[in-house]
């Protein structure tokens, strides 16, 4: 199930854990186990779940190599997220937003 038997997936997976690492450390150790341990199972998706209930849910799909894609993916959504942050293209919160929460 891991990408410990594909150098190449083992590769991308471990490159997108170290890029997530300097996001989020946290993040970057829960994905370790299923992402690269060499005897993963379906059911270790369940350390994912301190991340999101909805990744830990696709990592447990029982089919060769889920757990490291959805590790890719998740990722490559964060850092994303990141870089549309920082090019200040995000959408600017309303006045009614800012004066509920003020």
């Amino acid at each position: 199930m891991s990408a410990w038997g594909n150098p190449p997936l083992f590769a991308a997976t471990f490159i997108s854990l170290c890029v997530l690492a300097r996001l989020d450390l946290r993040a970057s150790g829960w994905l370790v186990i299923p992402a690269l341990f060499p005897t993963t199972q379906y059911y270790y998706a369940m350390f994912a779940l301190p991340l999101d209930p909805f990744v830990a849910a696709a990592m447990a799909f029982p089919a060769q190599y889920v757990p490291p894609l959805v590790t890719i993916g998740y990722a490559a959504v964060r850092v994303g997220l990141v870089v549309w942050r920082r090019s200040g293209r995000m959408p600017r919160p309303s006045p009614e937003t800012d004066a509920a929460a003020g």
